[in-house]
């Protein structure tokens, strides 16, 4: 194949690639989900999950956390968020449950370890009149890249529960 022919198919590659990435990411299925409850502060929340996930909160801490992964690859976790943090995020996507996510999305710096490459997506969820501190972990092994967006299919699933 001429260099000029591999060329094209590279740069069509990545700009695919970069379009998938840019794209608003829909609600995930919940033929197969599960819904799985917690407290944050005084606030009762609800979201639908893989029946798989693993929850854990730490003692006495006001954090919720999610693993989707026996290898804790895929992880998520949700907070509240500190009050005017001023931080600006790039992106923003109006969610199916009324909610807006302002985010971003960064690979780690450093050694990522023996676990393959690491993306981060960091952000603040407005869900009525509440905000939340939001962040997701992916890792891929090789040939697979990371792609720390995966937990806005399931933030669209997230609700504060009736009466709160």
């Amino acid at each position: 194949m001429p260099h000029w022919m591999a060329l094209i198919a590279v740069v069509a590659v990545i700009g695919a690639f970069g379009g998938a990435t840019a794209q608003a990411q829909e609600p995930a299925d919940p033929t197969n989900l599960k819904t799985f409850g917690f407290m944050l502060g005084d606030v009762q929340y609800r979201i639908l999950l893989p029946k798989h996930a693993t929850l854990t909160r730490a003692s006495g801490s006001d954090r919720f956390h999610v693993s989707l992964s026996m290898r804790m690859v895929r992880q998520m976790e949700l907070l509240p968020a500190p009050s005017e943090s001023g931080k600006a995020y790039p992106r923003t996507q109006a969610l199916s449950n009324g909610a807006v996510l302002k985010f971003g999305v960064r690979d780690p710096e450093g050694d990522t370890g023996s676990g393959g490459p690491e993306q981060v997506l960091e952000g603040h969820l407005q869900i009525g009149e509440r905000t939340l501190a939001v962040r997701c972990h992916d890792q891929g092994e090789w040939p697979s890249l990371p792609g720390a967006t995966w937990c806005i299919a399931y933030l669209h699933h997230l609700a504060v529960a009736a009466g709160r």
